[in-house]
């Protein structure tokens, strides 16, 4: 079981990089200043969509796979608290 955790637990450390990469990059800034990746539609919506889903992904899984999912919730939770950007003020 503890395997499982540390695998989730890597996984949710990606997924916290990308989705504060996202974030400076494109959620706190004005739409002139998006690197040329967030122009495709469909590449914008996978890196806003994606962390959030996957989020919520390895938060189920990690209630099959952990001896303490509570615990691995209320992590990820503080993690995107902590990782999360204010929105520009033009969007």
């Amino acid at each position: 079981m503890q395997t499982g955790l540390l695998v989730l637990g890597s996984l949710q450390v990606i997924v916290l990089l990308v989705y504060r990469w996202v974030g400076q990059v494109c959620l706190s800034q004005p739409l002139f200043r998006h690197p040329a990746i967030f122009h495709s539609s469909t590449a914008r919506r996978v890196l806003l969509f994606g962390p959030p889903v996957s989020w919520l992904a390895l938060i189920v899984l990690a209630f099959f796979f952990t001896e303490w999912p509570w615990a691995f919730l209320i992590l990820s939770i503080a993690g995107f608290a902590a990782f999360s950007v204010r929105l520009h003020p033009d969007l």
